[in-house]
């Protein structure tokens, strides 16, 4: 099994590279977005999931399985406990350790309603226009993705913003460490402009994460399912510490309906002995 992943990810180890040619022969970490579906029955277990067809069929059915056993508050409707259909958006990661498959894991999961659009007051009316890209960055086809804790006053303007956590698309060696901290700088700095002016109406009086992902497409066709990422250590902000986060999608939208109980961050769902 982790010769079948590792032949499936081995072309993307020179994706945005920080230097040609310059791969690291230690734990090398991969990451993608991912939408799917998963049925939730009324006493709040996971009966059926459905997740994209780019990923290898066998990790694909450790994530269902890992899926399935996440458990959730029952979605009642007028008083009574239903079964509902939900869609995710999933962030997953696997690292691999030179060509050997290391460990799958989930990162982070939002939640929207089965017609695919926000529910309650969470998403609707939000204002939040997207960054710009650093022209360096662009140039250069370095990428990354920034999770970007926002406090917002009573009608869902942003306060204050800060880089809670994110990393930079690319293979680096530690000699790289330092140029990857400045290309994630320059991302953090760009989410924290742009977010200025957001409004949230759903994030009242709260603090909210929001994911903010910059991408170059590489070929005319599609973007990579998979990107190499390189974790950048951020310090919080005081102001994010001791206080309950609203994890949002990245278009400010997350569900009222899908409360789980399971914690998944960072869950692991495969690892070099599975």
């Amino acid at each position: 099994m982790r010769r079948i992943f590792a032949a499936a990810l081995v072309t993307l180890m020179t994706v945005a590279p920080l230097c040609a040619a310059d791969v690291d022969p230690a734990v090398r970490r991969f990451v993608a977005e991912a939408a799917g579906t998963l049925t939730i029955e009324p006493d709040g277990t996971v009966s059926a999931t459905t997740l994209p067809d780019e990923l290898q069929p066998a990790l694909r059915d450790a994530y269902a399985a890992a899926i399935r056993r996440w458990n959730f508050e029952p979605i009642v409707v007028d008083g009574r406990a239903v079964r509902a259909l939900g869609h995710m958006r999933l962030a997953l990661a696997i690292e691999l350790k030179g060509d050997a498959f290391q460990r799958a894991s989930i990162e982070r999961v939002t939640f929207v309603d089965a017609s695919g659009e926000p529910t309650s007051v969470l998403g609707p009316g939000a204002k939040m226009h997207p960054p710009s890209y650093p022209m360096e960055l662009a140039r250069d086809g370095i990428g990354g993705e920034v999770i970007l804790a926002v406090e917002t006053d009573a009608d869902g303007r942003i306060l204050r913003a800060a880089a809670q956590s994110g990393s930079v698309y690319a293979n680096v060696r530690a000699r790289d460490a330092a140029r990857a901290q400045r290309a994630f700088g320059m991302l953090a700095r760009a989410s924290v402009h742009a977010a200025r002016n957001w409004e949230i109406p759903g994030c009242r009086a709260s603090v909210c994460t929001v994911p903010v992902r910059y991408t170059i497409q590489s070929s005319p066709d599609r973007a990579p399912f998979w990107l190499p990422a390189h974790e950048i250590p951020v310090t919080p902000e005081p102001w994010m510490m001791g206080v309950g986060v609203v994890a949002l999608g990245a278009d400010g939208a997350a569900s009222s309906r899908f409360r789980l109980k399971t914690s998944v961050d960072g869950m692991e769902v495969l690892d070099a002995g599975g």
